[in-house]
């Protein structure tokens, strides 16, 4: 319930096509300070190489979240040789 309410509350617009072999991801960008540096404000996150995430909603959480894809991502590539699946990674 608390996601929902922060995600309503950002007021971000995002939206994901997936393709047969690509994926597009568009994000709206608003810097909530005039002082910010525009190009420091994000809420796309690489996770590996070929995997990202897209936050909407409060960053601090996503960023804690992203923190956390990323150390699962590399047990996994440790502990099998090989990439994180995506859907193994949404299934986390």
């Amino acid at each position: 319930e608390y996601a929902f309410k922060a995600v309503k509350s950002a007021g971000n617009t995002s939206i994901g096509v997936r393709g047969k072999d690509s994926v597009c991801v568009v994000t709206q960008k608003k810097v909530p300070d005039k002082l910010l540096d525009q190009t420091s404000v994000t809420h796309l996150f690489p996770i590996t190489k070929y995997l990202g995430l897209l936050a909407t909603g409060i960053t601090a959480d996503a960023r804690t979240l992203v923190q956390q894809a990323r150390n699962e991502a590399a047990e996994y590539r440790f502990r099998y040789g090989y990439e994180m699946p995506v859907d193994v990674l949404s299934k986390w």
